[in-house]
């Protein structure tokens, strides 16, 4: 019998631990069947499901002080002589250019899962998606408008409103959510910035039919569920960022820019880890954003597909 394993999440955001999602799932299922797993971690609603023990820290996990325990980490810094450094790897597969989710497998499992593991699984309250029809009782678009975290992930006030003025034209019905540093005023929506936890934006996403989100945790939530999804990426390239579902990476999703952030930066091989920018600060954002324009006449088509599927 092994000692206790402690499978650790921690060195990111919730979309990040998302994407750990599977592979954690893989380690309990095929590598740990009968060993006494645990799970070291900011967010336990995404790891529920496992029916593990979850927590920060070795008090939140149960385990006392000088128990022997195993430690496998899906991030990349590791302790050497005392102090956190970035293994040599990870200056190969920069998580700039690799799919979070593939990333965080080499990491803490040591290989890639297949294509069919790859699906994220994420439980759902009864209650929390009772409390999303109580204030949303109508079918909806989730508009995610950017996070706290960085300039390269907020949209434009004015490039918001004019998206949400066109997709009302159409009859639709507009719920913006996020987490941002200050209040905004937005028209015509129901607004529910600032909001929501952790299990109600599971909820939310869960219940729009269409989700149009950035580089954030909502697109990695909509990877357990069936909602079409219109990505507008920022930095990393669409193909790092939609997951696989359905079998396929661009099942009912769609990426639209004009260009991304990381091509106009250069990344070349003899550079160190700490040469990645994760928010750079953007002037010209009407370069990268895609035209309106595309995102009615997608979400035309989406709701085209949509309505079919109802009838199958």
């Amino acid at each position: 019998m092994l000692p206790i394993i402690v499978l650790e999440t921690l060195g990111g955001g919730l979309g990040d631990e998302i994407c750990s999602e599977p592979v954690v799932r893989y380690a309990c299922k095929y590598l740990y069947p009968n060993e006494d797993v645990r799970i070291c971690t900011k967010f336990p609603e995404v790891f529920k499901h496992l029916n593990k023990p979850c927590g920060r820290n070795k008090q939140e996990l149960n385990m006392a002080e000088n128990e022997p325990f195993l430690h496998f980490s899906a991030s990349p810094y590791r302790l050497v002589n005392g102090e956190h450094t970035t293994h040599p790897f990870a200056n190969i597969a920069q998580p700039l250019f690799i799919h979070t989710l593939d990333f965080h497998s080499m990491f803490m499992i040591r290989r890639i899962l297949p294509d069919e593991d790859k699906q994220v699984y994420l439980q759902v309250l009864d209650d929390s998606i009772k409390k999303v029809k109580e204030l949303v009782p109508e079918e909806f678009i989730a508009f995610h408008i950017g996070t706290a975290e960085g300039d390269a992930k907020k949209l434009p006030l004015e490039y918001t409103q004019n998206i949400i003025d066109n997709l009302i034209n159409l009859g639709h019905k507009i719920v913006v959510f996020g987490k941002l540093d200050k209040e905004i005023e937005l028209k015509n929506v129901i607004n529910l910035v600032n909001k929501l936890d952790i299990e109600m934006t599971f909820a939310l996403v869960k219940s729009a039919w269409l989700l149009i989100t950035n580089d954030s945790a909502p697109l990695h939530i909509a990877a357990a569920f069936k909602n079409f999804i219109i990505l507008i990426p920022s930095i990393k390239h669409p193909d790092r960022l939609l997951h696989i579902r359905n079998g396929s990476r661009c099942w009912r999703s769609k990426a639209l820019y004009k260009k991304l952030m990381i091509d106009d930066k250069n990344y070349p091989p003899h550079t160190q880890i700490e040469c990645w920018e994760w928010n750079p600060i953007i002037k010209n954002k009407e370069d990268y954003l895609p035209d309106i324009k595309d995102i009615v006449e997608t979400t035309k088509q989406f709701r085209g597909e949509y309505e079919l599927s109802r009838k199958v």
